[in-house]
């Protein structure tokens, strides 16, 4: 991984932007220490980091973070358990969502769904509380409508994001690329093929890219 001879060509804030493979490297080492870990990740998924650091604000620690705690049995994630997906052309790769502050209001509007949100603000703003709006009913409402939604989600490990995606060899993670759930599967799957894989070249010889090499 990180060849010499590798150029990335990403449209970051309205221009378009060269990296080369030193300069990810550089961006590698300021947030992972050199480590079994970080020789299976692909030069790829550094890419996609660091373009969701410049263009959305997305902090690289909370995905490094996530890619820990798979390596540990999913300890100390709340998010959705890793899973498989079923279908081709990505049947046999794996994906396991990440979490950050901006996918907060999704989460949240998840957890109150129906009309669970007309009831908290009902009950927090109950004129039997009181006959006027006092700052405790305020507080019961934001506490009931905000946080207590993350709180359960986390709890029941529900917490949803964009996706990691990786597959397994020899009961070991290899991490190819971050994606977007909208981004398309045969999108994600050339993605791979074409440039994922330039560091895992033996990945090629089980699914689902054994059916197209």
């Amino acid at each position: 991984m990180f060849e010499k001879n590798r150029k990335y060509t990403a449209f970051l804030n309205n221009k378009d932007v060269t990296l080369t493979s030193e300069e990810l490297k550089k961006f590698s080492d300021f947030y992972l220490e050199d480590c079994s870990l970080k020789n299976r990740i692909s030069e790829l998924f550094w890419l996609d980091l660091y373009i969701y650091e410049n263009e959305f604000g997305i902090f690289p620690k909370e995905i490094i973070d996530e890619l820990i705690s798979l390596e540990n049995g999913d300890e100390g994630s709340f998010t959705k358990p890793p899973s498989m997906f079923n279908r081709e052309p990505l049947k046999g790769l794996w994906h396991k969502h990440y979490f950050s502050a901006h996918f907060t209001p999704q989460n949240i509007m998840n957890e109150l769904r129906g009309s669970r949100l007309s009831g908290i603000v009902d009950e927090a703003l109950s004129p039997e509380k009181s006959d006027h709006i006092t700052k405790d009913m305020i507080n019961d409402l934001l506490y009931n409508a905000l946080e207590k939604p993350l709180e359960e989600r986390s709890e029941r490990k529900k917490i949803t994001g964009e996706w990691i995606i990786y597959a397994i060899h020899n009961d070991e993670n290899y991490y190819l690329c971050l994606c977007t759930h909208n981004a398309g599967d045969q999108s994600i799957f050339e993605r791979i093929f074409d440039c994922g894989l330039k560091d895992f070249e033996f990945l090629k010889n089980q699914e689902p890219f054994s059916l197209r090499a």
